[in-house]
């Protein structure tokens, strides 16, 4: 996949994939989210798969605090609730 294999990537990132290779390049959907790239979540209700992805990597021996959670998106309606 281009993205993960290309976009996705930077010096922190490379580092957990390589601790946790059977994460990468796995797709979560919507609210069941099984690793850190969701797929398909309705507009409106992504901030819930973002805080979801946040605590994913908490399971995973990485602390994200929620203030430091960045939406980046082309709908302001789902950019609001990151306000």
């Amino acid at each position: 996949n281009y993205i993960l294999n290309h976009v996705m990537r930077g010096t922190v990132q490379d580092a957990f994939i390589r601790q946790n290779p059977h994460h990468y390049n796995r797709y979560s959907w919507g609210e069941s989210v099984h690793s850190p790239y969701v797929l398909g979540q309705p507009d409106t209700l992504k901030q819930n798969s973002v805080e979801l992805i946040r605590q994913w990597y908490g399971r995973h021996g990485v602390q994200i605090d929620a203030e430091e959670v960045y939406f980046f998106g082309d709908r302001l309606e789902n950019m609001k609730p990151f306000a």
